[in-house]
């Protein structure tokens, strides 16, 4: 990827012209401000023949008027995929451009959209995906998807059948915002809105009610409560993948039977809820084939219910870390868990070395480095 690291527009526009091919380029600068002046410059560079292969386009630690990012979609008619890193884009100062230019039909090669620690309005933010109705996959870290002046009830129909991935942890946004995604996103496979506090256990309902599809679902640290979890779970019935981390205001019966509503679970994940040793029983008889299963910070377990977890014959990967679990506990689960490569026992002060030797005997990896954050673990790494 070329990156263009100076402000001034002149040295872009002389860079884009002396590169061939140019496949892809990056623009970085901390100071740097994109605004209708520069984005003739770069108007003029991006219409070389010679660049309208570009494919991949990001900006970093920019200021960039909206203007500027959707020129960049009939500039290059093979653009796949756009991302904005720790940057900020502002509305343009007169927004029927933007929407001449969404209209014009361009920016269905589309694929790809990313943003990293950026600030956008929402008004430009549903412009920007009904710029692009070929996209795949949606990607948004730690940004803001924010309410400016004028835009607080703006709605922009938006369709988006092709969507099958929206990865959302930590992002700033209201509950009309993912609700108006998934709406418009009726073969939804993924859907990862981990951390996002500012979301309603009421709007994560309403967008999970669009979805009939999905087979990964994460709502780790979200305010979900029981009702609308039994809710969601009974119309996706077809889920492998469920992270309940961290979800305080759930039930140990709600999550138990929100689990029973799903048939093919492959990856359970409930550190740090309140599940207890009864609904831990039934919940291993029902699913014996799963092979993530995360139980760490789940205080209420008492030290008995960790031999159940020896039925579970396919298990692979184990998460017990802050839990009573003891040696001899281990030990079964271990024997009988043949498949079974990872097991984290961090922070569990009933597990000796002994039993620590004893899976390092079984080849079974642990995980001893502590973290700073425990509700950190695993953000990005969910599916």
């Amino acid at each position: 990827m070329h990156a263009v690291r100076k402000a001034e527009s002149v040295y872009f526009l002389d860079t884009c012209q002396k590169k061939k091919t140019l496949a892809s380029f990056h623009v970085e600068n901390e100071k740097a401000t994109f605004d209708r002046f520069v984005s003739k410059d770069l108007e003029e560079a991006v219409c070389n023949e010679n660049l309208r292969c570009i494919k991949h386009i990001a900006f970093s630690h920019c200021k960039i008027e909206s203007k500027v990012l959707f020129d960049f979609f009939w500039r290059c008619p093979k653009l796949l995929r756009i991302s904005l890193i720790e940057s900020k884009v502002i509305l343009s100062n007169n927004p029927g451009e933007i929407i001449q230019v969404v209209i014009d039909g361009y920016g269905d090669c589309v694929q790809t959209i990313e943003l990293c620690d950026t600030k956008i309005s929402k008004t430009i933010f549903y412009d920007l995906l009904a710029k692009c109705p070929n996209l795949e996959q949606l990607q948004c870290f730690r940004s803001k998807i924010i309410s400016s002046f004028g835009d607080e009830h703006y709605v922009r129909p938006i369709e988006l059948k092709k969507l099958n991935s929206v990865i959302m942890p930590k992002v700033e946004m209201d509950d009309a915002v993912i609700v108006s995604i998934c709406q418009s996103a009726e073969n939804l496979q993924q859907l990862d809105l981990s951390f996002c506090a500012t979301l309603s256990s009421d709007g994560l309902f309403m967008a999970c009610d669009y979805l009939t599809n999905l087979t990964k679902l994460s709502l780790k640290n979200t305010t979900i409560t029981d009702n609308d979890l039994l809710e969601i779970c009974k119309k996706n019935e077809s889920l492998t993948f469920l992270n309940l981390s961290f979800c305080t205001k759930l039930s140990s019966n709600c999550i138990r039977e929100s689990l029973f509503r799903c048939n093919f679970l492959e990856s359970i994940i409930l550190t740090g809820t309140s599940l207890e040793d009864w609904d831990l029983v039934k919940i291993c008889k029902k699913f014996k084939s799963v092979k993530v299963l995360g139980l760490g910070f789940c205080t209420c377990l008492t030290q008995e219910v960790f031999f159940t977890l020896s039925t579970l014959e396919e298990l692979e990967d184990l998460d017990l870390r802050n839990t009573s679990v003891e040696d001899q506990a281990l030990r079964q689960i271990a024997d009988t868990c043949k498949k079974l490569k990872i097991i984290d026992v961090l922070g569990c002060k009933n597990v000796t070395v002994y039993g620590e030797r004893f899976l390092r005997q079984n080849k079974i990896e642990q995980f001893t480095q502590q973290v700073e954050d425990e509700k950190e673990i695993g953000v990005c790494a969910l599916w």
